[in-house]
């Protein structure tokens, strides 16, 4: 939920912002809904290496969840999952979703050293 607790939260995570999140985004918070409803967000694992963050409605799955690990002295996103996007991959296209993903990392890492 935004601000105003009557609309919808919005992530900047996408390829270009991702490396955006902040203490603000990742706000741990329970908002209870005028409908009822209540989102929560939280860090499920919050240890000094390893953190795993969800958001979602506490009687549905879970909407957002994104893993960080510190490797080197940054910190990493190392796995991230949407409900607002598809999780299926079919076999045939692995090793192509494989080298795009590679080929955007290497990108990234030029631009974020």
């Amino acid at each position: 939920m935004s601000d105003d607790g009557n609309s919808e939260k919005t992530f900047p995570f996408t390829k270009e912002k991702w490396p955006l999140l902040d203490e603000e985004t990742l706000k741990e918070e329970r908002i209870v809904q005028d409908e009822g409803g209540v989102y929560v967000s939280r860090f499920v694992v919050n240890e000094p290496t390893h953190k795993e963050f969800e958001a979602g409605y506490e009687e549905s799955e879970v909407d957002l969840r994104v893993v960080f690990e510190l490797i080197d002295g940054n910190w990493y996103v190392t796995d991230c999952y949407t409900a607002w996007y598809s999780f299926d991959l079919p076999i045939a296209d692995l090793k192509e979703t494989i080298s795009q993903v590679q080929e955007e990392n290497k990108a990234f890492e030029e631009v974020h050293p």
